[in-house]
Formats: structure tokens, C-alpha cells, sequence
């Protein structure tokens, strides 16, 4: 009940127990506080920056029986006697975004192999979520610190108005920072209430899968509420026969099955998992770059009808193209992906996407002269958000 993730550092934390850092804005007669390293953070985050104190709660829970269950909003300073209202993680000691702890904070993992095309993915799915699903759900984005608006700037403008392709991801210790964005939704029609959570997109490079040792160097993965694996359709040796693709055109090194039992096996390593038990954290599997298949499949299959754009998750839609994609990978003689999957874990779901619409001319490192076309690259990440109550889901008929 009072546990939540930081989308800093992953670790579990309570949120009546969050720090505080003061302001540098110090009571008449006191002396300003100074900034200094902060070796916490420096250890857990890697990210070395000077800041003024950080101090934890100044009265006890039992101190205040009437709000025992509230994260404290503000606190005086011990150094100087200034108010502040701004929170930190006590485990790294990195500050927070506004109102943290008082709704979700679901860390998903992006995991695939390297050249699936995570990062591109990612610049377009953060690009769509800031773009497309906060007016279809009625939803204010907003990214979370300056890390976080400086990558979505570098790439965003690199893809959408220079026309080249992202560099691949260099992070062979597997730690990255998680791209942290504010959900502000209205939470009630008959008050008006809103509610603030906060999603954590984390990025894992490829390499970090391509063995069993490397993924099980993945500290944060049982931290992970859920998942999204990128896998490359054309890693399938049933496909790669049957479709015609340009020279250059990469593959993903590891095959699809692969990929997900590296995830698999860390999850259950890490968690201490029975072999008998299932997986309990959800997970989507995205089959990537589909444009290469609508000359193979046709454009009126089920994969390319066009998305809906209702301020909900269409269930009905969603679990066809999970079948859709079923009977597809059992017909490409990749049936053991899907043994797999019903064999380790409660919830999954198939989907199919494509980042740019269209395929790219890797020789150039540039997209399609027609620009970035997405094809249902918000539908694994609207999927998920359903099960924190951030999106409602229907069925519908037909």
C-alpha cells in the first residue's frame, strides 16, 4: 500500500519516508546553506552534481497519527530553517517529480536485441505519448527533468526533422537513465479531481541480453513492473525466406526466442522464482518494422487496420491482433516463442508495430524521403497502463 518504485535508482520505497533537499532559501538570521557532492547519489545513479543538504523526515509517522498515511509535502530545512517542499529518494537521494508517491509510478523495461530498433522506438513512442495519447486520453505529459528534455530533444529533432537515424545505444554496464514523464489525468467526472502518476520508460541496451551472464548483471531488472520486448521479425527463420528485403537492411543478432528466455531466466534468477510458478509481471511482445511484411501479408490484414482513436484501450481490437499474431509465428514455425511464453509467464499479449512506417535507407542512415509514418507504436505502452488504472479499457463489439 505504501510501497512504490524510484524511477531513479528502481529501488522499493516507502512514500511516507521520502527525504527532502533545501531550496538554498534559509530563514532571517540563519546562514545559506552550501552546496556540496552528494555521494548517495553519486554511488546509486552515477551522477555526480553539487546540491544543497538533503535531510529525511524531521517528525516521526508516530508523531502524526492523523496523517500516517500521507506523504509529509513540505519540511523545514535542519541547517538553516528553510521550507521546502521538494522530495527525494532516501535510497539515492535524487530528487522527485511533483507529487510522487501519491499515485503510479510504473517502471517499464524496453528490452531487445541490438539493431531491433529499440531506440528509434523510443524516440517515436515518447514523441506519440507527448503528441497523440495526451489529447486522446485528455492527459497533461510532461517529461521529467533536464536529462530526460535533452534526449527527447537530440532525437526527436534528429528523426523527425533531420531525417537520420539514432546512434545505437553505448551502455556496456547495462545502467541507464529512464526516460520519466507526469501523467495528470482527471481522475473523477463528478468532482473535479485530478490525479498525478508518473511512468519511468527504461531503455536496456541489447548487448546486455546477448548472454545469460551479462543479463543476469542487470541489478534493476526484478525492480521492473513490466515489460515491452522488441523483437525483430526478421530474426524468425521461417520469415526470412518469404519476404523480400533491401541490402543493408539490419538484423537483430539474437533471434526472437532467445532474447526473451535471457528475460526470463534473469527474472526468475533474481526474484527466486519456482520453476513450477508463472511470471506475474505483465509483458508485451512487440514484433517490430511490419511495413516489411504488408507486401508478404497484404495490406487489408488484420495487423494494418487502421488505429482507433477513442479515448480508451480497445480490449476487443487488442486481443485479435494478439491471435492474429499468434497464428502468424505458428505458421513461420516459431511456435515454440509462443510454448514459451504460455509456460512462464500469467499475462502477456502479441503486438505488431512499425516506428517509421516505412523502411529507411541504412546505407544513408536516413528515413524514407515520405518522413516518420508510425503504425500502432502506442499500443503495447497503452496495453500496460491499463493494469495502473492511468488508461481505461473496453470492449466493444464487432
Amino acid at each position: 500500500m505504501f510501497k512504490v518504485k524510484c524511477p531513479h535508482c528502481y529501488h522499493t520505497i516507502d512514500r511516507r519516508l521520502l527525504w527532502f533537499v533545501c531550496t538554498g532559501h534559509p530563514v532571517a538570521g540563519s546562514e545559506k546553506c552550501e552546496k556540496r557532492f552528494n555521494r548517495l547519489r553519486q554511488n546509486q545513479t552515477g551522477y555526480r552534481v553539487e546540491m544543497y543538504p538533503a535531510f529525511g523526515p524531521t517528525r516521526p509517522l508516530w508523531r502524526s497519527p492523523s496523517r500516517w498515511w500521507r506523504t509529509p509535502r513540505t519540511a523545514r530545512c535542519p541547517y538553516c530553517g528553510g521550507q521546502t517542499g521538494q522530495h527525494l529518494c532516501p535510497r539515492c537521494n535524487t530528487p522527485l517529480p511533483s507529487g510522487f508517491g501519491r499515485g503510479s509510478s510504473p517502471l517499464i523495461a524496453i528490452a531487445g536485441a541490438r539493431s531491433t530498433g529499440k531506440t528509434v522506438y523510443l524516440t517515436v513512442l515518447t514523441y506519440r505519448l507527448q503528441h497523440a495519447m495526451n489529447t486522446r486520453f485528455r492527459a497533461d505529459v510532461l517529461p521529467v527533468g533536464d536529462d530526460v528534455t535533452d534526449w527527447l530533444k537530440t532525437n526527436q529533432r534528429l528523426l523527425f526533422e533531420n531525417g537520420d537515424l539514432p546512434e545505437f545505444t553505448q551502455q556496456p554496464d547495462g545502467r541507464s537513465e529512464p526516460l520519466i514523464f507526469q501523467w495528470r489525468r482527471r481522475s473523477s467526472r463528478l468532482r473535479r479531481r485530478f490525479r498525478t502518476d508518473v511512468i519511468s520508460l527504461l531503455d536496456t541496451p541489447g548487448e546486455s541480453l546477448s548472454t545469460r551472464t551479462r543479463a543476469d548483471e542487470l541489478q534493476y531488472l526484478g525492480n521492473v513492473d513490466a515489460f515491452i520486448v522488441l523483437l525483430d521479425p526478421l530474426s524468425l527463420p521461417g520469415l526470412q525466406q518469404k519476404i523480400k528485403v533491401a541490402d543493408g537492411t539490419p538484423i537483430a543478432e539474437e533471434n526472437a526466442l532467445q532474447v526473451l528466455s535471457q528475460v526470463t531466466g534473469a527474472l526468475r534468477r533474481r526474484e527466486g522464482r519456482p520453476e513450477e510458478t508463472l511470471i506475474d509481471k505483465p509483458i508485451a511482445i512487440a514484433f517490430a518494422k511490419i511495413d516489411l511484411l504488408r507486401e508478404h501479408l497484404g495490406a487489408d490484414h488484420a495487423l494494418f487496420r487502421q488505429e482507433t482513436e477513442d479515448p480508451w484501450y480497445d480490449e476487443t481490437a487488442g486481443e485479435a491482433l494478439s491471435t492474429s499474431m499468434r497464428g502468424l509465428l505458428h505458421e513461420w514455425g516459431a511456435a515454440e516463442l509462443d510454448i514459451h511464453l504460455e509456460s512462464n509467464y500469467q499475462t502477456y499479449r502479441y503486438f505488431a508495430l512499425s516506428s517509421l512506417g516505412r523502411q529507411p535507407n541504412y546505407a544513408a542512415n536516413k528515413i524514407a524521403q515520405e518522413g516518420v509514418s508510425p503504425q500502432r507504436v502506442t499500443d503495447p505502452l497503452e496495453w500496460l497502463l491499463t493494469y495502473y488504472r492511468l488508461i481505461p479499457r473496453r470492449k466493444t463489439r464487432g
